[in-house]
């Protein structure tokens, strides 16, 4: 295979080599934010996806990972009083810490309830809303819970319905449930329920007298304790759901799934506050002080000190980034990543820059670059490009019809993006229009590209029935399936130089085709049993990678003939999206924990290879009537050439008497063909064209 690299990526689990060989780059930060406490500088944030909790004792300026053993789920809900922290989990009931994250204990004691929503204090006390539990105090900090539930509806089967928010009111407590609104004048010993139709709150806060809501709706607002409500969407999107509230210097801002709106009015009018290049998914807002705290849906922290005027991230030391592509050019690499967007890192992975500023679709799923424009595919709002090094976007999605976009490629100065479900469209450099280019595709499901020898490559999605693997001789103007030998599923990752492809299939692991995938080789049978869920292949002539679902990384030098597990001594197995290779490093882009590397010097197998590589020089090429064609070695036992079709018809045969011969082809119509050759018992592929 020629140096270059060629990468392709779909989702498969991995263990990695021990910390010491492999290495966390600085980034990308971010990640997907459950929750946010503050008190004062000091800082907790629950994570969505990838787990852990981040504690900050500097306003968020550099944060820490505080293990929390045995948590397997998301944190809901976080309060901190002084060095202890209590945290309330999704499904595993609470955990506090005494020495602000250090160390950790799970507080289930008197819990019925494994499922905590909601998390506040009164005073001395902490108080827990559950799901399915009802109601809990603790007077000791969380260390052991009393029900106070009496008043709440129950269902047939005697849970108490989910509390999905609390609220202390002056000397009442409000609680938000999925079959009300309740109220305690007695701190929780006796519950009234007073409104039994709105059951879709997410959050409360107080502004004064008033008590406002987030529903999944919109807001609302009672000036009556809970007992009236009235709807206060005035300046919102009928799109926005409502996630968190908060009030800071007697503004109340609400942040929603349209971004964050603030009100100067006690809700009666909001405005929107833009967030600038990052997420504008909102999940939770806390104030201290001053200063204004948002956690969002991938971009990690934002944090305002002018009353949302103007944000930035406070991400250093958050990792929880699900890095899906990467692209290399020249001496920068760009990744695409789940919810946070595009980075970009022109020192090796050392540090990422975010380069979001216009991209309105964070889910990124593919990129390229075409001459100096980036070209980015989103899960949802088609393609983005730029002409700037990623420094501002634009869509340019005209004539697209499917705005999943899942794979491009650039090949003669084309763009083509494949979708989830419409199939490939093609667009000229230059050009704003999308042209459907499909004619032969019989599985429009399309996961990747590869392009070599002026022929492109589509893996697609089979389901079992479809063929997965296609090509075009005639950039996409038509497709045959080359799916022969290959099973019927999904075909997430492909390598193609010259003649030769590698091909990652569904569960099965990766083939490997010599004559441009006439044919497939299953080479598996030198791997141990991945459990691979479509996996990923990255390679360049120092070898092939290959990484499994649930059985590592592994590499070849001898084109998959033997594999070398690069990653046995790493204990936690993880989840990875993405691999690809430079001069110097492998990288692997990991699920929900950013980017890690590992030197390639550290990679030497010493394996010794028994499928042959070959290197032929034909020229010219294209040709008209004829081409020389010199070979690396001669036999006169057997030197002979046969030329095919690209189905793999035999069109042509003649001897060779020497390492460098004539071959004629003024019977041969224009377009491409194969070139088989045959020197003893091996066999080679190459690549012409007739014009």
């Amino acid at each position: 295979m020629k140096s270059g690299y060629i990468v392709f990526f779909l989702t498969f689990i991995l263990s990695l080599a021990a910390r010491s060989q492999w290495v966390q780059t600085n980034g990308p930060y971010g990640g997907s934010v459950s929750c946010i406490a503050a008190d004062g500088s000091k800082l907790c944030s629950g994570m969505d996806e990838g787990g852990g909790i981040f504690v900050s004792t500097n306003q968020g300026q550099l944060w820490n990972l505080k293990a929390v053993p045995n948590i397997a789920y998301k944190t809901n809900k976080i309060i901190i009083k002084g060095q202890i922290v209590v945290a309330g989990t999704e499904f595993q009931g609470i955990f506090r810490s005494d020495d602000f994250g250090n160390t950790w204990t799970q507080s289930n004691m008197g819990l019925t309830s494994s499922g905590i929503c909601s998390l506040i204090t009164n005073g001395n006390e902490i108080i827990c809303g559950t799901n399915g539990g009802g109601v809990f105090f603790s007077s000791d900090n969380g260390i052991s819970w009393v029900p106070r539930s009496y008043g709440f509806h129950t269902d047939n089967l005697g849970n108490y319905p989910c509390i999905q928010a609390l609220l202390i009111n002056d000397t009442s407590i409000i609680a938000a449930t999925s079959n009300g609104v309740y109220r305690s004048e007695n701190n929780g010993l006796s519950w009234q329920w007073l409104n039994s139709s709105i059951t879709n709150i997410t959050c409360l806060e107080k502004q004064g007298s008033a008590v406002i809501a987030g529903t999944n709706t919109g807001l609302l607002k009672s000036t009556h304790n809970g007992s009236f409500w009235s709807a206060i969407n005035a300046g919102l999107p009928s799109s926005a759901s409502c996630t968190s509230l908060s009030v800071c210097n007697q503004d109340i801002f609400a942040g929603t799934t349209e971004g964050i709106f603030r009100s100067s009015d006690t809700g009666q009018l909001w405005t929107a506050i833009n967030t600038g290049k990052y997420n504008k998914s909102i999940t939770s807002l806390t104030c201290s002080g001053s200063i204004l705290y948002a956690g969002t849906d991938g971009s990690g922290i934002l944090y305002s000190n002018n009353q949302g005027n103007s944000w930035s991230t406070i991400n250093t030391g958050i990792i929880r980034t699900y890095v899906r592509t990467a692209i290399q050019a020249n001496s920068k690499k760009y990744v695409g990543t789940w919810k946070a967007g595009i980075f970009v890192s022109s020192d090796q992975g050392s540090s990422w820059t975010p380069i979001n500023t216009g991209l309105t679709n964070m889910d990124v799923l593919s990129l390229a670059k075409c001459g100096n424009t980036l070209y980015a595919g989103t899960n949802g709002e088609g393609v983005f490009k730029s002409d700037n090094d990623g420094d501002t976007w634009f869509p340019v999605n005209t004539g697209l019809n499917d705005y999943n976009v899942s794979a491009l490629i650039v090949m003669d100065s084309n763009i083509f993006a494949g979708t989830m479900e419409k199939g490939i469209f093609r667009l000229q450099q230059g050009s704003i229009t999308w042209t459907a280019v499909n004619n032969g595709l019989t599985n429009f499901y399309i996961r990747s590209f590869a392009a070599s020898d002026s022929i492109l490559y589509a893996g697609a999605y089979g389901g079992g029935i479809d063929p997965p693997f296609f090509y075009s001789i005639d950039l996409g103007n038509n497709w045959n399936s080359a799916s022969n030998g290959l099973l019927n599923s999904l075909a997430p990752s492909i390598l193609a130089e010259d003649s030769i492809i590698f091909v990652s299939i569904g569960d099965y692991g990766p083939y490997y085709s010599s004559d441009y995938g006439m044919s497939w080789t299953d080479i598996n049978d030198a791997l141990p049993s991945l459990g691979m869920w479509g996996g990923t292949l990255a390679g360049d002539a120092r070898g092939l990678l290959c990484a499994g679902y649930a059985g590592g990384i592994f590499y070849s030098e001898n084109l998959g003939a033997d594999w070398v597990r690069i990653d046995s001594t790493f204990s936690d197995p993880t989840v990875t999206i993405s691999i690809w290779l430079d001069q110097t490093f492998v990288y692997a882009g990991k699920y929900f924990d950013g980017i890690w590397k590992r030197n390639l010097n550290e990679i030497a197998s010493g394996i010794t290879g028994n499928r042959k590589t070959f290197n032929v020089m034909i020229y010219p090429n294209p040709a008209s009537d004829g081409f020389f064609i010199k070979l690396p070695y001669f036999s006169a036992m057997k030197t002979e050439i046969e030329i095919l079709s690209i189905e793999g018809v035999l069109l042509g045969r003649q001897i060779l008497n020497s390492q460098e011969s004539k071959v004629n082809i003024n019977y041969l119509q224009s377009g491409s063909y194969i070139l088989r050759i045959l020197i003893e018992d091996d066999v080679f592929y190459t690549h012409f064209i007739k014009i």
